[in-house]
């Protein structure tokens, strides 16, 4: 609710500027928007070294495929030949659940098994532009954007 803090004077001059004080309860317009973006997995990618970058809050965080992850929060496991694009969907989603920065500021889930793709969808756990996701330098196979919904600030 918006409220006058100070009124006009009765008697003004003409030409000459009226000052009025406004204030309002809630000082908030917005309390801003979450982000989310899907990555669609479509296909499998059997070779090691293929990746994708995730930036976000001022981050850059190179994803690459590998034989042997080691656990590293960067790596997901490439797919055997025979694997479906299902199996290979939770590997990315593996890697996402092993890396501190995707899991201090997402709320990650993985879709059921799809017949066509399946999804994973990162949800910021604040609102704000900054946990906007930007997908780029994608060199993996089956793996595109989805939905990408910016997060916006509180105004």
């Amino acid at each position: 609710m918006i409220d006058l803090s100070m009124s006009p004077l009765l008697i003004s001059f003409a030409g000459n500027p009226v000052v009025v004080g406004a204030v309002t309860d809630n000082h908030m317009v917005s309390y801003g928007s979450y982000a989310m973006a899907e990555l669609l997995v479509s296909g499998i990618d059997t070779t090691p070294g293929h990746g994708f970058t995730l930036a976000f809050g001022g981050k850059s965080l190179v994803f690459r495929s590998a034989a042997f992850t080691g656990f590293d929060g960067l790596l997901f496991e490439t797919a055997f030949p025979g694997s479906t694009f299902n199996e290979f969907a939770e590997n990315i989603y593996q890697c996402f659940c092993e890396n501190y920065d995707i899991q201090a500021r997402y709320s990650v889930t993985l879709d059921p098994p799809g017949v066509s793709n399946r999804r994973i969808i990162l949800q910021a756990r604040e609102t704000g532009s900054a946990w906007s996701v930007q997908l780029s330098g994608v060199t993996v196979s089956g793996l595109t954007q989805g939905q990408n919904t910016p997060g916006s600030d509180p105004v």
